[in-house]
């Protein structure tokens, strides 16, 4: 009987640390890789765009017969790969760490990679496209930053406004 309150308790001390575990790596994820790690990504990748503007690197580019539009693809596609590399090694480094130290084999960790980025394309092409307008990596990461602002402000009122409105009409009826 002994033995089996010990086993027990073991047991549910192995579950509670695995739940301590998966919540550290969800804020890890949410907080390092969503938040801090797209936006350094913005601010090394901002430079690509605009600097294929500057006198003599646009003139070199379009010496070959390609488009504008090609090389631009080209470019974005670049930063995009670029990123997509770097956070699949963190990220599968991560899992690997986690997974070999204590035994967790998140799936959910894995799947971060492609959520990222999605993200990063989202703000890397308003990225792009204020680096061909302006043509400064400056101003393109202040409208990336302008537009994340803004995507949380419209985040958070929809929140809000369902917040009152459907759970509002939900205790009413």
């Amino acid at each position: 009987l002994t033995l089996a309150c010990v086993q027990v308790t073991y047991l549910d001390a192995q579950d509670t640390f695995d739940e301590l575990i998966k919540g550290i790596l969800q804020a890890f994820i949410f907080l390092f890789v969503s938040v801090m790690g797209t936006m350094i990504a913005i601010l090394v990748t901002a430079p690509i765009v605009p600097r294929m503007f500057e006198a003599g690197a646009i003139d070199l580019l379009l010496s070959k017969p390609v488009s504008r539009s090609l090389v631009f693809l080209s470019k974005f596609f670049g930063g995009c790969a670029f990123t997509l590399l770097n956070s699949g090694y963190l990220i599968l480094g991560i899992w690997v760490i986690v997974g070999v130290r204590f035994g967790i084999w998140s799936d959910g960790l894995l799947l971060s990679i492609p959520v990222y980025l999605f993200l990063f394309v989202l703000y890397y092409s308003v990225s792009a496209a204020t680096g061909v307008v302006f043509r400064g990596p400056i101003i393109s990461v202040v409208m990336v930053g302008l537009f994340w602002f803004v995507c949380f402000v419209v985040g958070t009122a929809k929140d809000t406004a369902e917040q009152f409105e459907i759970n509002g009409s939900r205790i009413h009826t």
